[in-house]
């Protein structure tokens, strides 16, 4: 009558000194992982000992004296977390930069008059919600670039798709108000054009949108 064994595969490692040890068949190997990173430990425990918490499978154990057939480890099992492909999270970052950079732009550039009488003017958007717009891109530049090294897990994603399109829905809120203004400076004999800030910035926020959704979406089981 043959004594029940257990198949080779990861198992919780019964020396408690890393996550999983790799069970051969017949004996626990010095092949260990920790978060999905594989290495090598000695066992340092009695040869044989079954892996803890696995039920055992009916099998027959090798003969007296013959050295059991190498096997390779097979899969490390995860952990259960799920982490971003790191190249959308960066390209979600890109946006969170774009989104600073507009904050510092001109959003609106007017002029009335002529000649002498004429007047000119430039108007920062940090003189409007630039300030929003640089707070919503550093913040995701910090989310993005917690996803890309795997800090944060897939949901990080999605902090960034918010983040990128309340960005967005604030310059196009603007570049409608704007657009409303200079209508209005147009009736009067003036002229204008929106700003490149509102445009950066609404490129920003959907570029942010779209990294972090893909980043997401197609996270790493």
């Amino acid at each position: 009558m043959t004594d029940p064994i257990r198949p080779a595969s990861w198992h919780a490692d019964p020396t408690g000194r890393h996550q999983y040890r790799y069970w051969n068949g017949t004996d626990w190997t010095d092949q260990v992982a920790d978060d999905q990173v594989t290495s090598t430990d000695p066992v340092s425990m009695p040869a044989g000992d079954p892996p803890a918490g696995a039920a055992p499978t009916p099998g027959a154990t090798p003969a007296p004296g013959a050295a059991p057939a190498p096997v390779a480890p097979g899969p490390v099992p995860t952990t259960g977390k799920r982490t971003a492909r790191p190249v959308f999270a960066w390209i979600a970052a890109v946006g969170g930069v774009a989104l600073a950079i507009g904050s510092f732009l001109d959003s609106v550039s007017a002029s009335a008059g002529t000649g002498v009488f004429g007047v000119s003017i430039d108007q920062s958007y940090m003189d409007g919600d630039g300030p929003i717009e640089l707070v919503i891109g550093i913040g995701i530049v910090v989310v993005a670039a917690l996803l890309a090294f795997g800090v944060l897990p897939r949901w990080g994603g999605w902090l960034v798709v918010g983040a990128g399109v309340l960005g967005a829905i604030i310059a196009v809120a603007d570049i409608i108000d704007v657009q409303d203004k200079l209508d209005q400076l147009r009736d009067v004999g003036g002229d204008g054009s929106i700003g490149p800030a509102l445009w950066v910035c609404l490129v920003g926020g959907v570029i942010a949108a779209v990294g972090g959704a893909v980043a997401a979406l197609s996270s790493n089981d």
